[in-house]
């Protein structure tokens, strides 16, 4: 028998901004702005280069055979199609394979970049994955022109490799570039801004703590969701509440029920119980995160998309440590009965045994919202709104990620607060006349709770639930793990009550610092800002009215 080869290999020109547009909306998991990115790409695309042909190969006396594929390496992708018999006839057999050639590409790319945005002349720090034997190194231009270039580094796929270079002494938008071996493998836009000193030189007087209005006591709402069930860790395998890995975008999110009407939120407090209402301890499962928001309403910090995937504003946010989110009075988060919460969780078995949990989280509001003044959540990281988790070499040097927030509306900041994973030594958020303004640092427990695994291997080694999963997970024994087994539990991260005059315009850096004496991947740096832009009293009521005390806390 003959075994007929065909195929067919071409290459395609794509515009760049289209190609951004698109991989920004995947970034986000925006998929209705990836699919019209996707289309204007596919519409703007011309295939070059294109080349058709067939080879027939005789096979050895053992069935066995080989054939040479010619290929041009300006191409991008090669479709091979292989048979052997009468397609109508018994024995017939059919293979196809589509490889990637690259097409110019080189294979190297900025994971991270350190400030993710930078004021003239800053200092910027990128960290490369690739493989490049002759080096890589990150520019900073417009067009032909390079501006700024980092050293060259020999870059891994294990461990991020650092490079540094000077952000250009002009404001505007520029191209940052990874190139390896000479060529692009990577780009993005880089914003370069002019420093103001805008913020306020010390802190505004504190709120009177008495005598603010209130109609009516305190409601409570006890949310559920589950039951969740943890096969034992064992197990090795990835769950999710949809049932299935090729998610469309409702298999994302889960609806989180809410009370009805119109209500303020002055306390959340998320937990992960058993049956019986009580708290699983760390020892048997890890609560990675848990996230809730309006799908209709806006994350200022974000507000040119969603936040990692997460439509609309956040309501609530919770890690390992659970910290309990505490607005003291006049303020709260003012809720529309029209607005929907969709949330997203993970939850990783810490058991050898099979568990069914919960996550509850316990809502206290009041329906006054007329006596509240209203304060908007600002949430993000250190790296930005598309991703949220990054690796640290272990060089022994601190490793610090930091992005810049940019007010939308004047008002004042009420509070803040940062989650962070173990291994950090802190968070630190700080207005632009670099006065520290609030450090979110963590209180361990005594129990060692961590598993020595990486974080994109512990989908094949350690039990996973979440509502967000990722199909055919990277393994690799030497990436570095998220958990050390001699990890402490975390029992707490400090948060700020704060009392800051806020600007628009204003841009408040956020810091994430990690020792970095060990190598781990999956470290966090999530913050929270509660803004007030107006509305609500302006002052405490009359002598008659009933104060309701509060103990503030901003982190969860």
């Amino acid at each position: 028998r003959t075994v007929t080869i065909s195929y067919r290999s071409y290459g395609v020109i794509q515009p760049v901004e289209s190609q951004r547009a698109f991989g920004k909306a995947l970034a986000e998991r925006d998929l209705v702005a990836a699919v019209a990115a996707n289309d204007a790409v596919v519409g703007a695309s011309e295939e070059v280069g294109t080349i058709d042909a067939t080879i027939e190969v005789t096979p050895e006396a053992d069935g066995t055979w080989t054939a040479e594929v010619p290929i041009d390496p300006a191409l991008y992708v090669v479709q091979v199609e292989a048979t052997c018999g009468d397609p109508l006839a018994d024995g017939f057999s059919y293979g196809a394979r589509l490889f990637y050639l690259g097409g110019g590409y080189a294979d190297v790319y900025a994971d991270r970049v350190s400030p993710t945005s930078s004021p003239v002349g800053g200092q910027v720090a990128a960290y490369l994955y690739g493989d490049c034997e002759d080096g890589a190194t990150v520019t900073i231009g417009r067009g032909d022109e390079v501006l700024a270039e980092s050293s060259s580094v020999v870059p891994t796929w294990t461990v991020p490799s650092k490079v540094t270079l000077t952000a250009p002494s002009s404001p505007g938008t520029y191209d940052l570039r990874a190139t390896c071996d000479g060529e692009v493998g990577d780009w993005s836009t880089y914003e370069v801004f002019t420093p103001d000193e805008v913020s306020a030189e010390a802190p505004l007087a504190a709120d009177p703590t008495e005598g603010w209005p209130s109609q009516g006591s305190r409601e409570t709402y006890h949310g559920k969701i589950g039951p969740i069930t943890l096969p034992p860790m064992e197990m090795g395998d990835m769950a999710s509440t949809s049932g299935s890995k090729a998610m469309g975008p409702s298999g994302l999110f889960i609806d989180v029920p809410k009370p009805e009407g119109d209500f303020a939120i002055t306390k959340i407090d998320i937990d992960l119980v058993d049956a019986d209402g009580m708290t699983v301890p760390a020892t048997s499962a890890h609560l990675h995160h848990f996230v809730f928001g309006a799908s209709n309403g806006t994350n200022p910090a974000c507000p040119n998309g969603s936040t990692f995937g997460i439509p609309g504003s956040i309501v609530a946010a919770a890690g390992a440590e659970k910290t309990v989110l505490d607005i003291g009075d006049p303020y709260g988060m003012v809720v529309k009965g029209t607005d929907t919460w969709k949330g997203v969780y993970e939850l990783m078995s810490r058991s050898m045994e099979s568990q069914e949990v919960y996550l509850t989280y316990d809502l206290t509001y009041r329906r006054d919202v007329s006596n509240v003044r209203p304060v908007v959540r600002y949430f993000g990281s250190a790296t930005g709104c598309s991703t949220f988790n990054w690796t640290i070499d272990g060089s022994g040097t601190p490793d610090t990620q930091s992005t810049y927030i940019e007010i939308q509306k004047s008002g004042r900041l009420v509070g803040g607060g940062a989650h962070i994973h173990n291994g950090a030594a802190y968070a630190d958020i700080v207005n632009d006349r670099d006065r520290l303004l609030c450090r979110s640092e963590i209180t361990y427990g005594s129990n060692e709770v961590g598993h020595a695994m990486p974080m994109l291997k512990r989908a094949m080694d350690e039990e996973t639930t979440t509502t967000m999963v990722d199909d055919d997970p990277m393994v690799d024994d030497d990436y570095p793990p998220e958990f050390y087994d001699d990890d402490l539990e975390i029992a707490g991260i400090s948060s700020c009550a704060l009392a800051e005059s806020v600007t628009a315009g204003e841009r408040i850096r956020f810091d994430t610092v990690y020792e970095n004496d060990r190598a781990r991947s999956g470290v966090m740096g999530i913050y929270t800002l509660m803004v007030w832009e107006g509305g609500g009293p302006a002052a405490p009521g009359p002598d008659d009215a009933v104060a309701v005390p509060g103990s503030p806390s901003y982190t969860g």
